[in-house]
């Protein structure tokens, strides 16, 4: 009995690693054949535009919206009792495609077709006047790294003009 369990068990990680390797080289096929420019405004390349994260800067256009989000203690869990959060976040008018060219991707995790993304802005930068608006934005893309970030890819936002 034990040694058909161990068999068993062995023979689910020798798939798990076959599924998991897999999926890593089509991430660098497609990496390869979408990301072809480092400049900041994103070329169609296919379905979307196409970025990396951070150091790449990224420039694009959407509506900018304010939106809730639950926050401590539950993070939505509990929403008659958790904190209530309001975030800037952006409507791209394409869909993006934000790439990490490396094999170990950290909390920048490659995402593909995002249709909203929270902005966090420079210190100095005030975004609360385009609040409603369509707007071009210029900034870094970084993942999600903790409770507070609400979309898969966040963009650190240098600049704001109004269309």
């Amino acid at each position: 009995m034990k040694n058909n369990l161990a068999y068993l068990f062995a023979l689910l990680i020798v798939w798990i690693s076959a599924c998991t390797q897999t999926q890593d080289d089509s991430v660098q096929t497609e990496t390869n054949e979408m990301i072809t420019s480092t400049d900041t405004i994103a070329k169609p390349l296919g379905k979307g535009l196409n970025f990396r994260f951070f150091p790449d800067t990224a420039e694009f256009t959407g509506t900018l919206k304010v939106e809730m989000f639950y926050g401590a203690p539950n993070y939505g869990e509990c929403p008659d009792t958790d904190k209530k959060m309001y975030y800037y976040i952006l409507y791209p008018d394409s869909i993006i495609n934000v790439i990490n060219p490396n094999k170990e991707e950290g909390f920048d995790i490659t995402a593909y077709g995002v249709k909203k993304i929270q902005l966090a802005p420079d210190y100095d930068l005030s975004i609360r006047k385009f609040k409603g608006k369509h707007i071009r934005v210029k900034g870094t893309f970084y993942g999600k790294k903790n409770g507070h970030h609400n979309t898969d890819v966040l963009l650190s936002v240098n600049e704001v003009t109004d269309l």
